[in-house]
C-alpha cells in the first residue's frame, strides 16, 4: 500500500516488453504461442521505470499464458495519443483468450481479485498503481473477436518531475 518510487529514464517500451516475453520462455515451455508487435515504426521512448513497467507487461502476459488455450497469441500495437493533455504513447495488448465477464472487468484492478485457483489476485492492482504513478493510464476490454485488450497510456513528457 505504499506509495510506488520510481527510478525514471528514458527506455524503450519494445525492448520491455520483449525481455518480460523472454523472461518467461519457461512458462512457454510446450505451448504453442505467437507473440506479435505492431508498432508502426513510432519511437517508444518515455520517461519509465524499466523495471517496474516490464512488471506491467510481465503480469499482463502470466495471465494470458494462464487463461488461453494452445495456440496463445499476444499482439502488441502501439500508437501516439494524448494523455491528460499531454503526448503519450498508446500501448494496446490483446490475447486470445476466452475474455473476461462483465463482472470480472468490473474488478480486474481491485486487489485480492482472482480468476485463477492458486493466484493471489494482485498482478492486475499492482500494474494498474505502477501505470498511475506514471501518471498514465490502463483499462481493459473484451475484443469482439474473442480475448481481452488491456489499453495502456504513458505520457512521452517528464510531467511527473514538476509534482
Amino acid at each position: 500500500a505504499a506509495p510506488i518510487t520510481l527510478e525514471r529514464k528514458n527506455c524503450d517500451l519494445g525492448e520491455i516488453w520483449r525481455l518480460a516475453w523472454a523472461n518467461l520462455s519457461h512458462l512457454r515451455h510446450d505451448r504453442q504461442t505467437e507473440f506479435g508487435e505492431d508498432t508502426g515504426g513510432l519511437d517508444l521512448h518515455c520517461p519509465i521505470d524499466e523495471f517496474r513497467i516490464e512488471q506491467v507487461f510481465r503480469n499482463l502476459m502470466e495471465n494470458s499464458l494462464a487463461a488461453c488455450s494452445d495456440p496463445v497469441t499476444i499482439t502488441i500495437r502501439c500508437h501516439d495519443t494524448l494523455h491528460n493533455g499531454a503526448p503519450a504513447v498508446c500501448v494496446s495488448y490483446r490475447d486470445n483468450g476466452p475474455g473476461l465477464s462483465d463482472e470480472q472487468l468490473k474488478r480486474v484492478f481491485e486487489a485480492f481479485f482472482t480468476t485463477k485457483s492458486k493466484g493471489t489476485g494482485l498482478g492486475m492492482a499492482i500494474a494498474q498503481r505502477i501505470i498511475e504513478a506514471h501518471q498514465g493510464l490502463i483499462t481493459a476490454a473484451n475484443v469482439d473477436q474473442g480475448g481481452t485488450e488491456f489499453v495502456i497510456k504513458i505520457p512521452r513528457e517528464e510531467a511527473w518531475a514538476s509534482r
